[in-house]
């Protein structure tokens, strides 16, 4: 265990705690492989830049609507936002293989189940763009960043709870369940 000063591809220095024994060089190969990365604040808004990109092909994130709550939950929900926004995005285009799952989605009675399954993987280009309409849609009338923090990491199965019923029968068709 021993602490290496690091300077990254991004010409940022870190500190970094490196783990284990170094009879074979170990260490030294894992700080070069460290300094080939960009540093994690680099990384990270590398990836939050990413996501929004994905989301601003759908949405003006610009232009989305106030949030309402306290100043904290606010600031919180306001990037929680974001990251569940990209998360409707990355699950419709890159879907879950069908083995993962055999639910299909949108029940009609009110119950979406999780959109896993080949139904998904099936969808015309066009279709998928609609899907991801649909439930950005539905997410995006969410205001309250109570309903954004508690639906952290799992907005997509969120959305299809708060979708309207006419939502749900087009998701449906699209999904290849006639309404």
């Amino acid at each position: 265990m021993a602490q290496y000063d690091i300077m990254h591809s991004c010409g940022h220095e870190q500190t970094h705690q490196i783990y284990g024994t170094d009879v074979r060089g170990e260490r030294k190969r894992e700080a070069e492989r460290l300094a080939r990365r960009p540093c994690k604040d680099c990384w990270k808004a590398g990836r939050d830049a990413d996501r929004a990109a994905k989301v601003a092909a759908y949405v003006d994130v610009t232009a989305l609507p106030a949030l309402t709550g306290s100043e904290r939950q606010t600031v919180w929900a306001a990037k929680i936002r974001v990251d569940g926004l990209a998360e409707i995005v990355e699950v419709v285009d890159a879907p879950p293989v069908p083995a993962y799952g055999t639910a299909i989605a949108a029940v009609k009675a009110g119950h979406p189940a999780p959109m896993f399954g080949p139904q998904l993987h099936r969808l015309r280009p066009g279709d998928r763009s609609e899907v991801i309409r649909i439930l950005l849609g539905a997410a995006l009338r969410q205001t309250a960043a109570g309903w954004w923090i508690d639906h952290r990491g799992r907005v997509a199965w969120a959305a299809m709870d708060v979708m309207s019923e006419a939502e749900h029968d087009r998701l449906a068709t699209l999904l290849g369940h006639p309404a």
